[in-house]
C-alpha cells in the first residue's frame, strides 16, 4: 500500500479553516513558532491535571478525549484531521481536566498559547472563528447529554454514529487520504455512557431492522438511516 505523502507545515496550515485570510508571510511566520510531534497508537498528547501552555492542530490520525469516572472511560470527542484542541480558552493557567490519547499513529503541530495570541492580536477574527468552533462544539455536548434522557437506547447509539460520521466529515485531508473512524461497541459504550450490554443489544435491534451493518467487530452504518 502506497505510503501517504509528507506535507510541510506550512500545507497543513494553509488549509485549516481557523487561519483564513491570513497571507503567506504571515503563516510562514507561524510555522516557524510551530513544532512537530509524532505519536503512536495510545501514546498521551496531554491528561488531567497538567498545565497546559499550548494549543494543538491534528494533521494526520486521531485523537480521542475523554475522561475517567468511577474506572469507566467516557468519550467527550472524537478528533479528525483539522481539528483545534488543547488551551483553547487561551488561559495562560488552564490545566487540563482531560485525557487526548491517540488512537492510531498521529502527527500534531504545537503552537504556545502566547504565539497563538500574537497570531490572534494581528488578526482578530480568527477570535469570532475559534468562538464559533467553541460554541459548536458546546452545542454537540449539550445535545448528547439531553440525549441520555429523551432518546431510546437505540436511538442514541444512531445518534452517537452521526455525531461520528460528522466529524469524519469534517477531516481536511483530501478525501483519498481519509481514514474513517472504527466504529466498535466498545466506543459507542464509551461515547454514550450506555452500558456495553445495552449498547450490544441496541446494535443487534438495529441490525435486525436493517439500519446497521456489522462486519465482524465493525460497525457499518446505514447513512441514510442516520442523517
Amino acid at each position: 500500500m502506497a505510503k501517504t505523502p509528507m506535507r510541510p507545515k506550512f500545507w497543513y496550515l494553509k488549509q485549516f479553516n481557523l487561519f483564513e485570510g491570513i497571507t503567506d508571510s504571515d503563516l510562514m511566520a507561524i510555522e516557524n513558532f510551530t513544532i512537530e510531534h509524532y505519536l503512536g497508537k495510545k501514546e498521551l498528547v496531554f491528561e488531567p491535571g497538567r498545565k497546559l501552555d499550548t494549543v494543538y492542530i491534528l494533521k494526520e490520525g486521531e485523537v480521542i478525549l475523554y475522561q475517567v469516572h468511577e474506572g469507566k472511560k467516557i468519550i467527550l470527542d472524537i478528533l479528525k484531521p483539522g481539528s483545534f484542541f488543547g488551551n483553547i480558552s487561551l488561559n495562560p493557567n488552564e490545566q487540563t481536566t482531560h485525557y487526548a490519547e491517540a488512537s492510531d499513529n498521529i502527527r500534531i503541530c504545537a503552537l504556545s498559547t502566547e504565539a497563538f495570541l500574537a497570531v490572534v492580536r494581528r488578526y482578530p477574527e480568527i477570535v469570532l472563528r475559534l468562538l464559533q468552533m467553541v460554541t459548536e462544539k458546546m452545542r454537540e455536548y449539550e445535545d448528547r447529554i439531553k440525549s441520555t434522557t429523551v432518546l431510546t437506547a437505540k436511538e442514541h447509539v444512531l445518534e452517537a454514529i452521526k455525531i461520528i460520521q460528522r466529524n469524519d466529515e469534517r477531516n481536511f485531508l483530501p478525501r483519498i487520504l481519509r481514514k474513517r473512524t472504527k466504529i466498535t461497541h466498545e466506543k459507542l459504550a464509551s461515547f454514550t455512557g450506555l452500558a456495553r450490554e445495552t449498547v450490544t443489544k441496541a446494535i443487534s435491534e438495529l441490525e435486525k431492522e436493517g439500519k446497521l451493518k456489522v462486519d465482524g467487530r465493525k460497525i457499518i452504518s446505514d447513512a441514510e438511516s442516520v442523517q
